[in-house]
């Protein structure tokens, strides 16, 4: 993942303590058998014009990469993940030829299923949101449903996710946060802890719904990151039944 909008955070002042020790009662119910972990392999067959300096031959093979994701309810009796755009469609070097992209889903059950695209976009700041939906006809797992409200500042926010490929079905990593605020038409930030792997991740509200996507993180300060804004969110996933229908898999 890559931060999105490069700034610099000065931090100044005490550190003040306190005897007083907060009472946190919230207890949440994840839907963990609605999540799965993404694996994305592309087969390199060909390279065209110059290769960089720093290969001898065209790194010909398989390559995988992973994200996270979550059964959406979308269409009625279809299973739709919901993930990151980049996840599913990564950036290709100039120089990589004939290739091609195999998209898989692991299930709690440590069971795999083919996925298909239906439809993926990137951030571009104006209202794309870094997100992607799939049809995995062979997953049956239950879906999260979509919130009707927006987060706000300071709402307690969580998601389930593979910071750095970590998952041993039927346990995945649970992550919390505090949702911060909008950034633009296509992002909003929230101080998640994050890495690799985390790209993809249904942020969900403790009612258990889906509010946005986790897509980037800061470089170096990985509790600071970015998902896509409320209104863009809403808005791919409303486009999705059309796709689903002129989609031909």
């Amino acid at each position: 993942m890559q931060w999105k909008i490069p700034f610099l955070l000065l931090v100044f002042g005490s550190f003040l303590t306190s005897c007083a020790r907060p009472s946190y009662t919230l207890k949440l119910d994840p839907p963990l058998k609605s999540y799965v972990k993404i694996y994305n392999t592309m087969e390199i067959k060909s390279c065209k014009g110059t290769l960089p300096k720093t290969l001898e031959t065209c790194p010909v093979g398989h390559y995988t990469s992973t994200g996270s994701g979550m059964s959406v309810f979308i269409v009625p009796r279809e299973t739709i993940v919901i993930t990151a755009g980049h996840v599913c469609t990564p950036p290709v070097a100039d120089f990589i030829g004939e290739h091609t992209n195999l998209l898989r889903v692991q299930d709690h059950r440590g069971n795999f299923h083919q996925a298909h695209l239906i439809k993926s976009s990137l951030d571009n700041s104006l209202g794309s949101p870094d997100m992607c939906a799939l049809w995995v006809p062979s997953l049956d797992v239950k879906p999260v449903s979509v919130s009707s409200k927006a987060p706000g500042p300071g709402q307690f926010l969580y998601y389930i996710g593979s910071p750095g490929g970590v998952y041993h079905p039927p346990t995945a990593p649970i992550l919390t946060g505090i949702f911060s605020g909008p950034i633009d038409a296509s992002s909003s930030m929230a101080t998640f802890p994050s890495i690799g792997g985390s790209s993809g991740s249904v942020v969900l509200s403790t009612e258990n719904r889906l509010v946005g996507v986790l897509f980037a993180t800061h470089p170096k300060i990985h509790h600071v990151t970015i998902i896509t804004s409320f209104r863009s969110t809403r808005v791919f996933l409303n486009s999705i039944k059309e796709s689903f229908k002129k989609t031909k898999f």
